[in-house]
């Protein structure tokens, strides 16, 4: 009996060593994890960042493009984009792009504490007009600015960017309308009052190497028909542009009037290279009345525009309609995309420039003037399939002084300006003729454009010799040209 009590003892003893040994092994009680939060206060799509109070929303598309008749999104119009130029440019090029979004977003005494970004990384085939195997990716911040107390400070758009239904409907191109900064955004200082209900009003300062256009001094060009652009260019405004506008958006959609000061500064009175009066002494005793090595005075231009783009149509949902315009003097980046046409079609090429103004070394800044209207309807023939058509006109227009200026400088000595005369303007008319979403966040759609330029330097100037690679002397006219863009975007923001 003594033995089996001893045995007894013994096994639990035994039982007990195991468990205390086992329990020892146990791992030790991990901390809570900090699961992803939907943070609600900004919308859909943000969620706070764990262990903050920070909301975050990430986003972005892909999108895949095939042109006809340009590249890029770009209609074949200057230089190296003279889509006609030679039998080597290509008809159709593609494009591929990737672009990234993040909007990052916390609550402070002041307001709302925001940063965002938006990087674009692509990489189309063709250089300039086409030619080659492809060409390099590119990448490039289009977006990256703080929002703070009504201050928004980095690369934005800028406050002179209307609501714009005719850039909104139209896949490419369009950039050659108006000054919207919209594809590339601009660096901005800027503050903004809200006045409730949907109205505010905004001044800014924004970066003026995006609205710097030439300044040409027509005394600089070596011969007749040479491109204007080779008679020197700007120096560079010495002041930030200044820009302000008045907002609504409200349930029917939005309005918008935009206004801007440009400064317009031009380079020294100079001769052609090589001439004789190349140096200070020469140049006085050539163009006696001019400051020796000066140049002319400084000119203020401006630009006013306004737009609407109504997207509560009663009874017709998912429709809209918008309409945009502006006008500017000295201040030709807003009021018309292209710098300059060099189109060449048909033995013929299609001439015009957009310089802020011209002068020469008899006179002082002659500023050009340049205007723009737009316009969009859209139809929803259902929630996933929409048509859309636009059209847009640009006219820009020169002073009596300044053509008389041009016309000897780029057409010759004795041809009058109702032979040579620089005014120009080219329209277009559009379709997306479908937008088909048939899953959620994916968009297919279809553009098809007829672009009309109207030739500047008509009449006597029809030995126009082109620059660069084109050697061959062409007549000035009129051209145009179709385009059509298929475009197939994958978005993936909320």
């Amino acid at each position: 009996m003594r033995m089996v009590k001893s045995l007894l003892l013994g096994t639990a003893a035994g039982f007990v060593a195991l468990a205390g040994a086992q329990a020892a092994d146990l791992p030790v009680k991990a901390k809570p994890v900090q699961y992803v939060k939907i943070c609600d206060l900004y919308g859909a799509g943000y969620f706070y960042v764990p262990g903050t109070e920070t909301c975050i929303k990430l986003g972005g598309y892909v999108r895949f493009n095939t042109y006809y008749n340009n590249t890029s999104g770009t209609v074949y119009t200057n230089g190296g984009f003279g889509r006609f130029n030679n039998a080597e440019t290509k008809d159709v090029t593609t494009r591929a792009r990737v672009y990234l979004t993040g909007d990052v977003r916390s609550q402070t005494s002041f307001g709302t504490l925001r940063s965002y970004y938006a990087v674009q990384i692509q990489n189309p085939t063709g250089n300039a007009n086409g030619v080659g195997t492809g060409s390099a990716a590119t990448v490039n911040i289009i977006r990256g600015f703080i929002q703070f107390a009504g201050f928004t400070i980095g690369r934005s758009t800028s406050l002179t960017d209307t609501p714009d239904a005719f850039s909104s409907l139209t896949s490419g191109g369009w950039t050659a309308v108006g000054g919207t900064t919209g594809p590339t955004g601009i660096n901005v200082i800027q503050y903004t009052a809200q006045f409730g209900n949907g109205f505010s009003a905004s001044i800014g300062l924004e970066d003026s190497d995006q609205r710097d256009r030439a300044v040409y001094n027509m005394s600089n060009l070596a011969f007749p028909g040479t491109d204007a652009s080779s008679s020197g260019a700007s120096i560079g405004s010495t002041v930030p542009e200044i820009t302000a506008n008045l907002d609504v958006t409200q349930a029917w959609g939005s309005a918008r009037i935009v206004g801007a000061v440009h400064n317009v500064r031009a380079a020294y009175y100079s001769g052609p290279a090589g001439a004789a009066f190349g140096n200070c002494a020469g140049l006085a005793a050539a163009y006696p009345g001019n400051e020796a090595c000066g140049r002319p005075s400084d000119k203020w231009g401006y630009f006013i525009g306004a737009g609407f783009t109504i997207t509560a149509i009663p009874g017709m949902p998912g429709d809209l309609f918008g309409v945009s315009g502006g006008y500017a003097d000295g201040a030709s980046a807003y009021g018309v995309g292209f710098g300059a046409i060099n189109m060449f079609k048909d033995n013929k090429v299609t001439y015009g420039f957009a310089p802020d103004g011209v002068y020469d070394n008899r006179s002082g800044i002659q500023t050009t003037k340049s205007w723009w209207v737009s316009a969009a309807y859209q139809h929803a023939w259902t929630p996933n399939l929409k048509t859309s058509i636009y059209g847009a006109y640009t006219g820009v227009d020169f002073n009596k002084k300044a053509q008389d200026i041009i016309a000897p400088a780029v057409c010759g000595a004795g041809v009058p300006v109702s032979q040579c005369n620089p005014d120009y303007s080219y329209w277009l008319v559009g379709s997306r003729i479908f937008n088909w979403t048939p899953v959620q966040n994916l968009d297919i759609g279809l553009d098809i454009v007829y672009w009309k330029f109207n030739s500047a330097f008509k009449g006597a100037n029809n030995g126009f010799v082109p620059g660069g690679p084109y050697t061959t002397i062409k007549k000035a006219g009129d051209n145009d040209v179709w385009y059509a863009n298929l475009q197939i975007t994958r978005s993936f923001w909320p």
